[in-house]
């Protein structure tokens, strides 16, 4: 097990006031061998370390769902903030530099955008049924109902700040929140399934 797992490891005052639940946690922690061919789900949020005892080639796959979906979005807000803070004081720095950064975050926002976007659809279509009760609905609904309010505070920082900059519009943010929400309301209808028309 990784050194700073190892229960018997003495935190001192120092590491206590730190991480002052550490102690606890590793009371609960699990520790396990992967094998060949074998696959670690580890779900969104749970704190992990993987100690490597061989040679060993590692896939990661990262997804946005909606239990992370809204850790993505103050992710990217606060590069927004801190870019709309620092353009400010950045006056007289070369456009070179103010570019570099505007692009970061005008990039980062785009990007988070497109997920939610097809996040959504992927969400309509998969849970879309005629005859029989989808399952996953109330999973469906609460995915969807995430997007929504992400996209309202999208839509309220394009508002606010007016950036033109930015490859999308409000409108554009607004037109996909109308149509999830349109689903949702739909969903709900019907019990978290949705009827194909």
């Amino acid at each position: 097990m990784a050194s700073h797992m190892h229960s018997d490891l003495d935190l001192g005052k120092l590491g206590k006031a730190i991480y002052p639940g550490l102690s606890m946690a590793r009371r609960h922690s699990l520790t396990f061998l992967q094998r060949d061919k074998e696959i670690v789900f580890v779900p969104s949020g749970w704190h992990h370390t993987v100690e490597n005892v061989d040679d060993t080639i590692s896939i990661n796959h990262n997804w946005i769902n909606g239990t992370n979906m809204d850790w993505s979005w103050e992710k990217v807000l606060y590069e927004c903030e801190t870019f709309t803070k620092t353009s400010d004081q950045m006056k007289d720095a070369s456009e070179q530099n103010e570019s570099k950064l505007s692009l970061s975050y005008m990039d980062d926002f785009y990007l988070l955008f497109l997920v939610l976007e097809r996040k959504a659809k992927v969400t309509i279509n998969e849970h879309s049924t005629s005859i029989e009760e989808t399952t996953g609905g109330s999973n469906a609904l609460f995915n969807l109902n995430k997007i929504v309010y992400i996209l309202d505070s999208m839509y309220t920082y394009l508002v606010k700040f007016g950036e033109t900059a930015l490859k999308i519009t409000p409108d554009d943010v607004m037109y996909l929140k109308v149509e999830v929400k349109k689903y949702i309301d739909e969903m709900s209808k019907h019990g978290g399934k949705l009827m194909r028309a």
